[in-house]
């Protein structure tokens, strides 16, 4: 069949030509996304429910499972607004709890306090790798509120890509954003409904 070495040159040729094939297919079948394209693959989640006579418990979750061609970098920040039935926005209600935690796994890895908004309630939270481990990309945020009457709430989620100075803006919605002597930086707002 094979005459002398010639096996020898050939056998190991055609298993580097089937690995180079492998790889090439490999890395052109898996997912990949910029991080302007996340906001299309982020599953976010809000429901309201109401507990006792005028207590409300809000649980949002949040959850991408694929990492930027980028990276993760700076922080990312969640916003929270009530609306009553006449869909105008509750500013008066007494917030008992408002806590936010980063999973990797299941493990708690990071948990933030709520900041007050002009409108509502600001978490925020890192957005970042360190030594493999993601933050940001898996997380829970649970508020307990006390009002007459909440209809509904929105949840907004902010994503940057860069490390930035601190968000000034008081503004739950971010309808307009603004950081702290910068511009310039990249970032979406994807919005969810208890009502959805």
């Amino acid at each position: 069949m094979l005459e002398g070495n010639k096996g020898l040159w050939i056998m190991p040729g055609i298993l580097v030509i089937i690995m180079i094939l492998g790889g090439i297919y490999y890395v052109n079948d898996s997912d990949q996304v910029s991080n302007e394209e996340l906001i299309e693959h982020i599953e976010l989640h809000a429901d309201l429910q109401e507990t006792d006579d005028d207590t409300y418990v809000l649980e949002v979750e949040w959850d991408w499972t694929i990492t930027p061609l980028e990276g993760l970098f700076g922080d990312d920040y969640l916003g929270i607004v009530f609306y009553d039935e006449n869909d105008q926005i509750i500013t008066d209600v007494d917030i008992d709890q408002a806590t936010l935690h980063l999973y990797y796994l299941d493990e708690v890895i990071e948990t933030n306090q709520a900041e007050h908004a002009d409108n509502g309630l600001i978490f925020s939270f890192s957005n970042k790798l360190d030594e493999h481990i993601s933050y940001g990309n898996i997380g829970k945020a649970q508020i307990l509120v006390e009002s007459e009457h909440i209809e509904y709430a929105t949840v907004h989620l902010l994503h940057t890509w860069m490390n930035h100075a601190p968000l000034i803006s008081k503004d739950a919605t971010f309808s307009k954003v603004e950081f702290d002597g910068a511009s310039g930086i990249p970032y979406w707002v994807k919005k969810k409904s208890s009502n959805d």
